[in-house]
């Protein structure tokens, strides 16, 4: 892990509110919607080879495949389910998401049932491998854009934040985070969800490839960027 990223973990760092983006000149905001949107449509084609390969999701895209699964609903409308009460959660805890908390929320769900149908993974292990390799850099890339353009973190970030500040410093971000993530492999393991090497995949490499693509793009990684919210929000993003 990098430095940066290990910054960004940091339990002793003060951690701060999300810009507001209200600031904003009206054309910069839609330049910056419209990254926000492209890289949703990135994660979201990602997710959707990961979903093929069948080797697994990360934590909380379990919960959602589970959830769409137990509902008879499409994956795209778990998303939004789980996004939503994730984002009251958020607000309960003295959060303030930023409209791309929303923006990217609809806009995952939409693009993750649109590329779902059209997306084919090659058959036999080898093949779904090399799929979840090209769908972590991709999401990655995605996810790069989605910070980048400043525009609020995804609601399972802003519920980690939120229950840091709760908790207090005897408890890091990180240590948050992977009790959440324990939690939403479980809850979706027992919702029905795909659990594999896949999920191991994509948790262990998406940190150090977020970092690469936010230096490659120009962009440093830190709270006020939303750069947490890269490591999850990339679930068809996040939710």
């Amino acid at each position: 892990m990098t430095s940066g990223v290990a910054d960004l973990w940091d339990h002793r760092r003060p951690m701060r509110h999300f810009p507001v983006t209200s600031r904003v000149p009206s054309g910069a905001l839609a330049a910056r919607s419209a990254r926000a949107v492209l890289g949703t449509a990135i994660i979201a084609l990602a997710a959707s080879l990961v979903v093929k390969a069948q080797l697994g999701l990360g934590p909380w895209n379990v919960v959602q495949q589970g959830l769409s699964r137990q509902l008879d609903i499409t994956l795209g409308q778990a998303t939004w389910l789980t996004g939503v009460a994730f984002l009251m959660c958020a607000v309960a805890l003295g959060e303030r998401p930023g409209p791309g908390t929303a923006l990217t929320m609809f806009f995952g769900g939409l693009f993750i049932d649109a590329f779902l149908p059209l997306v084919e993974v090659p058959e036999g292990m080898a093949g779904r491998l090399v799929a979840v390799g090209v769908a972590l850099v991709m999401m990655s890339l995605g996810g790069s854009l989605v910070i980048s353009a400043r525009l609020g973190t995804s609601p399972l970030d802003a519920v980690n934040l939120g229950m840091c500040r709760k908790i207090g410093p005897s408890w890091s971000l990180a240590t948050v985070r992977l009790t959440m993530e324990i939690a939403g492999l479980a809850i979706g393991w027992w919702l029905g969800g795909q659990v594999g090497v896949g999920c191991v995949i994509i948790g262990l490499g998406i940190g150090p490839c977020l970092q690469l693509w936010l230096r490659v793009l120009g962009h440093s990684s830190s709270p006020e960027t939303g750069a947490i919210a890269g490591d999850r929000a990339l679930s068809p993003s996040g939710p």
